[in-house]
């Protein structure tokens, strides 16, 4: 599978998260249309479930794009592969209350992105990022790399 561009003038985060052996992680990758990689992100995540590990990527990748993009404003897509996700974010009724304060970051966050869409893609065209995600399991801290 291939990844598919956003839109002229948006940018793409896709993010993924993995669960293997009770060990978590997740990853993004930001985008522009022509595929450009502009930054990225991977690294253990201190919570359980894969819904709770993708939410916690969505919260890294709106942080990541508010600090990188502050100074103008651009439209961001946000794709990861889970439905489940998708709906929460849609339709706050269907939100597991254990799960507010990770939904008060996001909504936080996306206060300071001029327009943003949350995407719902199939499973592996979200490669690099589950590739991200799993190969930095294992370390403490997060890395992250912009340019």
């Amino acid at each position: 599978m291939d990844w598919e561009p956003p839109p002229c003038g948006w940018l793409k985060f896709n993010v993924a998260g993995v669960s293997l052996d009770e060990r978590v992680g997740c990853g993004g990758v930001l985008r522009y249309e022509k595929g450009v990689v502009s930054a990225l992100f991977s690294g253990n995540c201190a919570v359980r479930g894969l819904e709770m590990v993708v939410l916690m990527a969505i919260i890294v990748a709106i942080e990541m794009f508010t600090s990188l993009f502050h100074k103008v404003q651009l439209p961001l897509i946000i794709e990861f592969d889970l439905n489940t996700v998708l709906n929460w974010l849609k339709y706050r009724s269907l939100r597991p209350w254990s799960l507010r304060k990770l939904f008060v970051k996001i909504e936080d966050g996306c206060r300071h992105i001029d327009e943003i869409q949350f995407a719902v893609t199939f499973h592996k065209k979200n490669g690099m990022e589950e590739t991200l995600a799993k190969a930095d399991m294992s370390r403490k801290n997060f890395f992250k790399a912009a340019w």
